[in-house]
């Protein structure tokens, strides 16, 4: 569980519960599914339903965080820097 008793996740039925661990996959399952909004779950309402989530390659799982921190911060990214080179952009981005 996480803080105050709760999980991040969501209801799928009254056998499962899904776990959602950010940029693995979680929203693709919560929509194919049709279950109801994310957010924090009180541990108690999970009762004897299983609990279930998925695992994303480390690698892949932080290089999609990245792609999204370029997403949103494109603006403050791009003038970091007057250099063009991935690295020196990196650089200047950490």
């Amino acid at each position: 569980t996480g803080k105050k008793g709760h999980l991040f996740g969501f209801i799928i039925n009254k056998d499962y519960v899904f776990r959602h661990i950010f940029k693995s996959g979680g929203t693709t399952i919560q929509k194919q599914t049709r279950a109801g909004k994310h957010g924090h779950i009180p541990q108690w309402s999970v009762g004897n339903r299983s609990l279930m989530t998925l695992v994303r390659d480390p690698i892949d799982h932080f290089l999609s965080g990245w792609a999204e921190c370029g997403y949103r911060c494109f603006d403050e990214m791009m003038n970091l820097t007057t250099s063009d080179a991935y690295d020196d952009r990196v650089t200047a981005w950490l």
